[in-house]
C-alpha cells in the first residue's frame, strides 16, 4: 500500500471536517439536503475516511466501520428518493452507487442486497457511460442474487455490455463473465487485468490533477471494486488468491465488530473503535 502520513492525516483532517458539515446540512435540511447532495457527500467522505484509516494506520476495523456507514448513508437516502425527497439525477445515476461497492466490500451482503432493491437499474445517458452503468449494474443484480439464489438476470447483461464497447474490450466484462461461469482461472487473469489497466490510470494522476489529485493517495493503494468482485467470488466458493496488488490482505480480513443501527451514519464517530 502506497503511505504519505503527512498527507493522509491532512486529508483525514479535511475528510472529517467535509463529512461534519454534510451531516449538519442533513439535519439542518438546508437546501443541500434538499437536492440530495448532502447524502451523497457523506457516503463518500465516510469511504474516504475508511480508505485514510486503512492506509495511514492499518486500522481495518475502522475501515469496516466507516465503509459500512457510507453504506448506510446511501440506504436511508435511496428510501428517501423512493418516498418522494427531491434529488438531482446524478446522485441516484447507477455508476454513482459507489456506496453499494462499500457494502460488498465489507461482506455485508445484506446490507448491499437492501441498497440494491432500491437502487435504479435505469441507465442514464445524459450523465454516464453505459458501460460503467453496467458494472455497477451488475454488481447491483449480484447483490440481489447473493440473497437470493436467483442468477438468472445476469447473463443479459454481457450481450449488452459487448455492444456498447463495439469490438473494443473491458476487462471488468472478462471479470463478469469469469465469475457467472465459475471459472477460477479466468476470474484470476481478468481481475488482475483490472489491476493492472487501473495502476497505468493512477500513475497518470499527478498534483495538477485538481480534485483527483487526493484520489492517488486513497482510492488509488485501495481497490474498493475489486475488494468487491473478490467477495462475491468466496461467497460463490471460487477459489482465490490471498493478496492482490491494491487489494491488500488487511482489507480482505473477517471483521467481528458489532452491528450498527440504521441511523448509526448520523455521528461520525458513533461505534467507531478506540
Amino acid at each position: 500500500m502506497r503511505k504519505n502520513p503527512t498527507r493522509l492525516e491532512a486529508l483525514r483532517a479535511n475528510t472529517i471536517s467535509l463529512l461534519e458539515e454534510a451531516l449538519q446540512s442533513i439535519q439542518a435540511r438546508d437546501v443541500r439536503e434538499y437536492h440530495g447532495l448532502s447524502y451523497f457527500e457523506a457516503a463518500y467522505m465516510y469511504r474516504r475516511l475508511a480508505l485514510c484509516d486503512m492506509l495511514k494506520d492499518a486500522r481495518a476495523d475502522r475501515f469496516h466501520v466507516f465503509l459500512r456507514k457510507s453504506a448506510l448513508v446511501r440506504l436511508h437516502f435511496l428510501r428517501l428518493v423512493a418516498q418522494g425527497h427531491a434529488t438531482q439525477p446524478l446522485y441516484v445515476c447507477g455508476s454513482e452507487n459507489r456506496s453499494l461497492v462499500d457494502a460488498l466490500a465489507t461482506g455485508e451482503f445484506g446490507l448491499a442486497a437492501d441498497i440494491a432493491s432500491v437502487s435504479t437499474d435505469r441507465h442514464t445517458p445524459s450523465l454516464e457511460y453505459e458501460d460503467d452503468f453496467l458494472l455497477y449494474e451488475f454488481l447491483r443484480r449480484s447483490a440481489l442474487a447473493l440473497k437470493s439464489g436467483d442468477w438468472s438476470s445476469l447473463p443479459g447483461l454481457l450481450p449488452r455490455w459487448e455492444q456498447v464497447l463495439e469490438g473494443g474490450e473491458d476487462p471488468y466484462l472478462d471479470v463478469c463473465r469469469a465469475l457467472l461461469a465459475r471459472d477460477p482461472k479466468a476470474f484470476h487473469g481478468a481481475l488482475l487485468t483490472v489491476i493492472t489497466d487501473r495502476e497505468l490510470r493512477f500513475r497518470e494522476v499527478t498534483e495538477e490533477s485538481g480534485p483527483n489529485a487526493d484520489l492517488r493517495w486513497t482510492e488509488g493503494p485501495v481497490f474498493l471494486n475489486g475488494l468487491a468482485f473478490l467477495r462475491i467470488a468466496e461467497r460463490l466458493e471460487l477459489p482465490t488468491e490471498p493478496e492482490y496488488p491494491t487489494i491488500p490482505r488487511l482489507a480482505r480480513l473477517e471483521m467481528t465488530l458489532p452491528t450498527l443501527r440504521p441511523d448509526a451514519w448520523m455521528d461520525w464517530s458513533a461505534n467507531v473503535p478506540a
